[in-house]
This record gives structure tokens, sequence and C-alpha cells, in this order.
């Protein structure tokens, strides 16, 4: 039960960093240097959201009702990938080696 409780969140997780790695591979990272307004739009966006997160967290109250059956849905699993800044800074370093590499062949 609980499985599939978490999948939508997992699923979208998942749909998050396929969209970080689409994005950066077909140039946005180019865009976002290019209009630093948007970069530190997108950075406080992302801090915004996960110091949301984290007041979630650390005001959850475990309850023990099992008719209770709240989870964290795809759009959560979503937004937590999409708005980590940490994730895009990875998707760029793994886009570019791979791109620093093949220019060297």
């Amino acid at each position: 039960m609980v499985l599939t409780q978490a999948l939508p969140f997992v699923a979208g997780t998942s749909v998050g960093v396929l969209t970080i790695f689409t994005g950066v591979s077909a140039g946005l990272f180019g865009v976002l240097t290019t209009y630093p307004t948007l970069y530190s739009a997108l950075k406080f966006l992302g801090a915004g959201y996960l110091l949301y997160v984290a007041w979630g967290i650390a005001n959850f109250q475990f309850d023990n009702d099992p008719s209770n059956k709240h989870s964290a849905g795809f759009i959560a699993g979503l937004g937590i990938q999409v708005l980590n800044p940490k994730a895009w800074i990875a998707a760029y370093d793994g886009i570019f080696s791979i791109y620093r590499y093949l220019w060297r062949l």
C-alpha cells in the first residue's frame, strides 16, 4: 500500500530529472547565463521551494490513523527536482563533460 502511494512522487522526480537534462542539453544554461535576472529568479524560486519543503518536514506530525492516506504526489516530486539548484549544476557538469570529451576526439 505504501509503495503505490510513493510511485507518483518517484515518477515526478524522474520526469524532473529528464526535464533538467533536456533543458541543459538544449541550451537553457546558455539562456540563463545570458539573462542573469532569469537565473537569479530560478535560484530564489528554488531556495524558496526548498525552504517550503524544509518547513513542511520540520512541522510534520506523524498520524497513525490508517484512513489518512495523504502522500506527496507527482507535482511535488517534479517541483523538488526542477527547482533544485544542485540538480541543474550536476546536469550542466554531466552534459558538458561529454561535450568536452567529444570535442577532443
